[in-house]
């Protein structure tokens, strides 16, 4: 049993409000006066600011998203099952990291600023382990109990089909990161597209989160890494 079309759409808009206005409140909290007026800014010029705000909306989205489905009468363990096999997460995994390999490839014909803003602040954040948490672990694994754990299941049983719903969930995915490079864009829709049809495929939210979290790690481990 899965949540409906109805319960999905409630659940991802109410998930990405409270996501958006836990991480905007978190960094407006950290902001002196003179940034109020700029918040987002403020967090991506303070990396330890920007991946409280990471783990405070990835949370709080979460929790929304778990009462909005239990709401519905669904159990937890039926919406998102996790049961999966090593080999299909190594299937799946180096899906991902042929896509990263392929982004590493052409990341250098596109646009940078906005790349490296996002850098700058990975880089001055002064707790790894709490930029992981936020940027690696739950905004990923928040975003795929959305985007593939309740509005891909609940989609392809309309009549869009389950192809439909990859298809719509992919571009909904991909508009999630507007304001990137179409270099940057292209990937993410490629990636995206992957993720949904792993969890179409194996049944399993394993291995979407799998990917996600591997590919957001390894982001991270690039810039920190970097001289």
């Amino acid at each position: 049993m899965k949540v409906g079309l109805a319960g999905a759409i409630l659940a991802t808009f109410a998930a990405s409000v409270a996501n958006g206005v836990a991480a905007f409140a978190c960094a407006a909290y950290f902001a002196t006066r003179d940034d109020a007026r700029n918040v987002m800014k403020y967090a991506g010029e303070h990396g330890d600011v920007m991946a409280l705000g990471l783990v405070a909306g990835a949370l709080a989205g979460s929790l929304v998203l778990a009462l909005v489905v239990r709401r519905n009468g669904v159990s937890l363990r039926s919406q998102w099952p996790m049961a999966t096999t090593a080999r299909s997460l190594a299937f799946w995994l180096g899906v991902a990291a042929i896509a990263f390999a392929i982004h590493l490839m052409i990341a250098p014909f596109g646009d940078k600023r906005g790349a490296e803003n996002f850098a700058n602040a990975i880089r001055s954040a002064s707790h790894p382990l709490l930029l992981w948490a936020g940027f690696a672990l739950l905004t990923p694994v928040f975003e795929e109990l959305m985007m593939r754990g309740v509005l891909l299941p609940a989609l392809a049983q309309t009549r869009i089909g389950v192809r439909g719903a990859v298809v719509l969930t992919t571009l909904l995915f991909t508009l999630m990161h507007a304001g990137r490079h179409p270099v940057a864009l292209a990937i993410i829709c490629l990636v995206g597209a992957a993720q949904a049809i792993a969890r179409i495929r194996t049944g399993s939210m394993a291995a979407p989160i799998a990917v996600h979290v591997a590919w957001n790690t390894a982001i991270v481990a690039l810039v920190r890494l970097a001289p």
